[in-house]
């Protein structure tokens, strides 16, 4: 990508649910929700300079330089870093303790 043009992550706010039930003195049952609402990261590309603006205006071009860090869009939600972002999509785990 050129100096013209940069990538701005757009911070989001996921919710997480944990619920545990204590079923007897010795069970417990506990069922977890990572990112209950499903949200997905975004970002956008901001305009450096008049060369930037012209990029962005003309949308050939724009999804030219998507394509050069999205992978070809097969990863929109992410770009090559996207060590932004830990988790994609909502995650349940349930779980199921014994106490000896």
């Amino acid at each position: 990508m050129s100096n013209d043009l940069r990538t701005e992550f757009i911070p989001k706010i996921v919710t997480d649910l944990g619920i545990n039930y204590n079923a007897t003195e010795k069970l417990t049952i506990a069922l977890n929700v990572n990112n209950l609402l499903n949200v997905l990261p975004e970002w956008e590309f901001k305009a450096e300079n008049a060369a930037g603006e012209a990029i962005l205006a003309d949308p050939a071009q724009t999804k030219n330089q998507s394509n050069l860090i999205t992978f070809n869009q097969r990863y929109s939600q992410m770009t090559y870093d996207g060590y932004h972002f830990s988790q994609l999509g909502t995650m349940f785990n349930l779980s199921l303790n014994y106490k000896f």
